[in-house]
């Protein structure tokens, strides 16, 4: 019937919507291991966990930790990837890489991170350390015998660095002093 409709400017409810054309950042990204000893280092069954913040809120992310597939949890702009490290999987001596696939609510996606925003890496090793014992006394006939009284020590050097190790000497426990790759027990 060519009758001109009224112009609408807003809604007759409370509804509205937001137009978002800009992709999700990370502002932080950090990397550690459950691993007793230190937190930058993983053996076979230690958990790395990645833990990311989000610029906004995303939908559960793809985390890659160590080239392997993680398991992740979280919500709004806070989550977290954890990975068993299964020796079958994963190099040894090469740091845990990560990949974080993501995007916001609204379906725009963030750049893929590859890297951490501070310091943090955790180094896969799966190998034992090669260690080197060599023994000798204060023995006054000769460092290779030795009497009561006498003091025997043990210097051990390891091919990377260990925790301290628990030495035994002719039945006794030894005193341990030393860091690193170089320790020494009387």
């Amino acid at each position: 019937a060519g009758n001109n409709g009224v112009t609408v400017a807003s809604v007759t409810d409370a509804s509205f919507v937001t137009i978002d054309l800009t992709g999700p950042t990370l502002t932080s990204v950090h990397i550690e291991s459950n691993n007793y000893h230190a937190s930058n280092r993983a053996n076979a069954g230690d958990v790395i966990t990645v833990t990311l913040i989000a610029s906004e809120s995303i939908v559960k992310p793809t985390v890659s930790i160590a080239g392997q597939a993680s398991s992740v949890s979280g919500s709004g702009t806070t989550w977290s990837a954890v990975y068993t490290v299964n020796a079958a999987q994963v190099d040894s001596g090469v740091q845990a890489g990560l990949s974080i696939v993501f995007a916001d609510v609204a379906g725009n996606n963030g750049k893929t991170v590859t890297t951490v925003t501070d310091s943090s890496a955790v180094t896969i090793d799966l190998a034992a350390p090669n260690i080197v014992v060599t023994v000798k006394s204060d023995n006054a006939q000769g460092s290779a015998r030795a009497n009561h009284g006498d003091t025997i020590t043990a210097t051990i050097t390891a091919s990377e660095p260990i925790v301290s190790p628990n030495v035994t000497i002719a039945g006794q426990t030894a005193t341990v002093s030393g860091s690193g790759t170089t320790w020494t027990a009387t």
